[in-house]
């Protein structure tokens, strides 16, 4: 427990992108030569029919929306469960806890948190190395220990039983924390594997974000329905994926705007996907162009009717307005959240999948959104009292006041 205690909580914040590392806007960061190539790939999408493009000249930050959201959520509902003494959050990025970060967290934190995410990410069986630095410095931290909505991840077609060293490793890490919730039945089943804590299951943490802005004024009433659309192109795999299969997203989504009266909206959630607007713009696909800040996201996502995406959290931001959604699945994770949900059938398998077969999904979507509005708010009612129930367990770790152990 810290040396110097106030009636303050402090509270180590683990996460994918702390606030020192997060860049809000797709210009920050910008060289010149990024954006030269930029105009070229721009220029390339509108003059030849084959998609060539520069992913690492678009990928300038780190800006994935979902993981700074997740960030935010976590700590919002760790200030409710302590309201209404003040909390006082020192943000560690993945990766960044050493010997030395361990003496400060010793000195001066009430609590360590692991704010969700995919915190559990193996390669072909092997977890990444900063979590086998993890798993020796976890028990050097004296002050309670809870992870909060951390999910198990492998690419769709890359899931392999954990290498031995991995298990082992992650027994040691696990077994160091007191509480633990996570986001999906799959990260359930790995977590009792591996220690003796049984982990609550309350979902994403941003499934239960609360928007601290006042509501804006609703989008004019329009004969069209608002359609969302989220393509994934966050890394090098998806960056892959778009240019081999643009065309065929081009394809569906002409299919939809000529079955259904719809508006479609792009709403960005990492910076690099600017160049999917305008490999789509370049194929005939009249969209409008969103990036609204992460916090703002819940706000925009409440202006749309209906949801068309790949990345999970624009499918978890968009579900927590009760938004009905169907999503592309290209790992683990998003199968498992529209299974928590019950919302598989609008869960697409993102290899082999067809425009046509997509097309009667998102058609049944279009169909069924009152019904499915409801479905959503049902299931996560039950999910929000667990997370509220959890996080004041984890608050409870702390003493009333802010005195040394």
């Amino acid at each position: 427990m810290r040396s110097s205690p106030d009636n303050r909580v402090h509270v180590a914040l683990y996460a994918a992108i702390p606030s020192h590392l997060e860049r809000h806007t797709a210009t920050a960061g910008y060289s010149w030569k990024a954006r030269a190539v930029q105009m070229a790939d721009v220029a390339h999408a509108f003059v030849s029919k084959r998609p060539r493009f520069h992913f690492h000249s678009w990928n300038v930050d780190q800006s994935n929306k979902g993981d700074i959201l997740i960030r935010e959520a976590v700590k919002q509902q760790i200030a409710q469960a302590f309201s209404p003494r003040e909390v006082v959050f020192d943000e560690i990025g993945w990766g960044e806890l050493d010997a030395q970060r361990v003496e400060r967290i010793n000195r001066d934190s009430d609590l360590f948190v692991i704010a969700g995410s995919g915190y559990l990410f193996p390669n072909d069986g092997k977890l990444p190395r900063r979590l086998f630095g993890d798993s020796e410095l976890f028990p050097l931290i004296r002050c309670p220990k809870a992870a909060v909505g951390i999910g198990y991840n492998a690419l769709a077609d890359q899931e392999r039983p954990l290498t031995g060293e991995s298990s082992a490793a992650l027994k040691a890490l696990l077994g160091a924390l007191d509480r633990i919730s996570v986001r999906d039945r799959r990260t359930v089943e790995l977590v009792r594997a591996h220690c003796d804590v049984t982990p609550a299951l309350t979902g994403d943490p941003v499934l239960f974000y609360e928007d601290p802005a006042p509501p804006e004024a609703a989008p004019p009433a329009s004969p069209r329905l608002r359609l969302g659309v989220n393509i994934a192109m966050h890394g090098p795999v998806s960056a892959k994926r778009v240019e081999a299969e643009i065309d065929k997203l081009a394809d569906l989504l002409k299919r939809i705007s000529s079955s259904h009266p719809v508006e479609l909206h792009y709403v960005a959630h990492a910076p690099s996907e600017r160049l999917v607007f305008w490999l789509l713009r370049a194929r005939g696909i009249a969209l409008q162009w969103h990036d609204p800040l992460p916090t703002a996201l819940p706000a925009f996502y409440k202006s749309m009717d209906v949801h068309l995406c790949q990345m999970m959290h624009s499918a978890i931001v968009a579900l927590s307005v009760n938004l009905p959604v169907t999503a592309f699945a290209y790992d683990m994770k998003t199968a498992g959240l529209f299974d928590l949900l019950g919302l598989s059938p609008y869960c697409v398998p993102i290899q082999g999948w067809q425009a046509t077969s997509v097309q009667a999904v998102v058609a049944r979507m279009i169909e069924e959104r009152v019904a499915i509005r409801e479905t959503i708010a049902q299931a996560r009612a039950p999910l929000a009292s667990l997370t509220k129930t959890f996080v004041s367990e984890v608050a409870g770790l702390v003493p009333a006041q802010g005195s040394a152990q």
